[in-house]
Order: structure tokens, then C-alpha cells, then sequence
């Protein structure tokens, strides 16, 4: 119909190989005429497929944020192994400089044909992208984007992490009372300074203080990375309270906010606003026992599931995607959480 050969048709299908424009546009107005869609399945009895994805992310036995996107990664996974694909799991200490170079040399060693990577440590992670670029592997981050300008970045899908921030400080901001209302940046982290995501979210909360409030001096910063020792967390806490008598909320720039609404608790401060992220076990916990609690939800498996569903795309229908998928900022209370489980079910059953 075209009126080109089989092997043109193939290079414009596949994307691959030179094509004149003016062909180009015949074999795709043939194929739009045609309603032409490639058999995946046959496509990849034909290329004898066998695809196998590096998948980097922080260790997950004992943070439920990345033990759901692993969850994501697998339902994304099931739904494509047919096509010749696994993983290969490659987990690191996030907590630690140096965690995700230790993997570096795995990465190396291995044969694979596409990578998806949870950056953290923003030096790290621009030395194992390189590696990746070097040996020509596409890849798709999730949760912390890293602009690269390289042919090989797929594609980043999470939150917009500055926006998350002025969110946070948006519903902080309707409950100012008194003219000298503070309001505490909580990092729960270790390597704050070098992780991208967190400077972003504080540079969007203080961007609302600034912008909509005129009151940026208000804000207080403070690091606390032992966050998993509840000595050590509420001592802390204690003395921030002590420091700060006209302390309004608290933004936890994690989903780590359980840790606090328990020290909170125990320190009879629940008339504090609080607000963290995601929708993980312990904080839907946490929603019932802590009235003034918010939540943004980062969805975490979302970002698992399509990461891995991305580089599907790519590698086997041979699409090219987006390089920004952000997801919604929702915003979660005890009396709406369970409509948000619901709705990333069914978004997952449409797909």
C-alpha cells in the first residue's frame, strides 16, 4: 500500500535504520489506514526475546515505601514475563555514601538490556548512570529525578518533588493562629544535603512561605537521621519543642512520619499539625491514632509498576516515551485513604 519495500516497512516499524521522510509518511498513513498494530507476542517468538532488567533500589526489608515499589516492580513484571523479560534485583543502602557504588561492579558484570533505578545520593547516582550510558543501557528512574541529557534516558516517573513541598506548606499554612507561628522542616534522612528530592521539597515548602505568607523566617530546618532509635528521636524532638514554643506543624520530608506522631504522642504535642508522605502500612496505622496528620501520597508502587511497564514499551513495542511521567500529589486523611487503595487497584485492572 506504501509502495515501498518490506524491509523499509521494517525500519520504520521497528526504528531502526535510516528512513526517507516521504516514505516514512506513506508506511505510517498505511498503517493508520490498515489499523496496523504489531502482535506483540509474535514479535517476540521472532526476536527470540529474552530481556533482563537491572533493578536498583535502596534495601526494602525494613522501609515499607521501597518493599511497596518492589511490590509495583513485580505486578508490572507479571504482567510481561511472557514477552521474555525478568529482573535481576540489585538492592543498596541508601543511608550510606557509597551504598549504590557497591553495585556498581554488578551492573558492570551483567548482561542487561535496560535498567530501572531509585536515585538517591545525587553524586552516586550520576556515576552509575555513567557506567549505564557507557555500556549503551537505556534506563527509567523513579522517585528522584536526575536530568541527564543522554539518548539513553528513558524516562522519569514519581512526584514533582518541588510541588510536593508547596503542598505540604499550603495545608500547614490554614491553620496559622498567631502572628509568630513557626513551622519545622523535618528531614529524617542521613545524607540530606546530597539527595535531590529532599532539597527540592524543602525548596517548595519555603517557596510557598515565601511567595504566598511573606513569612520564610518562620521556618525552622532540622536533621534527625537516627529517626529509627526512639531514644535518641524523642530526645531530639523534645528539645526541638523546648527551643520552640510557637511551633504550629511539622513537614517530614519522608514517609518516615510515624516515627514522629509516636514521639509526638508520647510527648503529649498531638495539637501539632503533621504532614509526611505515602501510603504505607505504618502510617495508615498512624492516620487513627493521630488526629491532625496529613498525608501526600508518592505511590510508591505506581512508580514500580510503571517503570518496569516504560521500559516494556520501549524495548519490545518500540515506543517512544515520555520523558516525565509526574504523578498525582493526593492528599490523604484517615476519612479518604481507603479510596485511594481502591483507585490504584482499578487503575491497575484498566491497564
Amino acid at each position: 500500500m506504501a509502495g515501498v519495500s518490506v524491509g523499509t516497512v521494517d525500519r520504520v516499524i521497528h526504528r531502526r535504520g535510516k528512513v526517507a521522510k516521504n516514505k516514512e509518511e506513506k508506511i505510517r498513513s498505511a498503517m493508520k489506514e490498515l489499523n496496523y498494530k504489531p502482535n506483540l507476542a509474535a514479535r517476540s517468538l521472532a526476536m527470540q526475546a529474552q530481556f533482563k532488567i537491572a533493578v536498583v533500589i535502596p534495601l526494602y526489608d525494613n522501609d515499607s515505601f521501597w518493599l511497596d515499589q518492589l511490590q509495583g516492580i513485580k505486578g508490572g513484571l507479571q504482567e510481561i514475563k511472557n514477552f521474555g523479560f525478568t529482573i535481576e534485583l540489585l538492592a543498596f543502602n541508601d543511608q550510606q555514601v557509597g551504598g549504590l557504588l557497591k553495585v556498581k561492579r554488578r551492573l558492570n558484570r551483567g548482561s542487561f538490556d535496560a535498567l530501572l533505578l531509585a536515585p538517591t545520593l545525587k553524586e552516586d547516582s550520576i556515576q552509575f548512570l555513567k557506567l549505564a550510558e557507557k555500556k549503551c543501557i537505556p534506563y527509567v528512574l523513579v522517585n528522584t529525578n536526575i536530568e541527564r541529557n543522554s539518548d539513553f534516558f528513558l524516562g522519569y516517573i514519581g512526584q514533582n518533588s518541588f510541588q510536593s513541598g508547596a503542598l505540604a506548606g499550603k495545608l500547614l499554612s490554614f491553620n496559622i493562629r498567631r502572628k509568630k507561628d513557626k513551622f519545622l522542616v523535618l528531614h529524617m534522612e542521613r545524607e540530606v544535603d546530597k539527595s535531590p528530592h529532599m532539597i527540592q521539597k524543602e525548596k517548595g515548602f519555603r517557596n510557598y512561605f515565601n511567595e504566598k505568607r511573606n513569612i520564610s523566617d518562620r521556618i525552622i530546618v532540622q536533621k534527625i537521621p537516627e529517626f529509627a532509635n526512639p531514644k535518641i528521636l524523642k530526645r531530639k524532638v523534645k528539645k526541638i519543642l523546648k527551643n520552640h514554643s510557637n511551633l504550629n506543624g511539622i513537614f517530614v520530608t519522608t514517609s518516615r512520619i510515624h516515627y514522629l506522631a509516636k514521639v509526638l504522642k508520647e510527648l503529649d504535642a498531638e495539637y501539632l499539625n503533621i504532614i509526611g508522605f505515602d501510603l504505607i502500612k505504618e502510617n495508615i496505622d498512624t492516620l487513627y491514632d493521630y488526629d491532625r496528620m496529613f498525608l501526600i501520597n508518592q505511590n510508591p508502587y505506581l512508580q514500580g509498576y510503571y517503570g518496569i511497564i516504560h521500559i516494556f514499551e520501549h524495548l519490545l513495542k518500540k515506543k517512544i516515551v515520555h520523558k516525565k511521567l509526574y504523578l498525582p500529589l493526593d492528599v490523604i486523611t484517615l476519612e479518604n485513604y481507603r479510596y485511594y487503595l481502591h483507585l490504584n487497584e482499578y487503575r491497575l485492572s484498566q491497564r
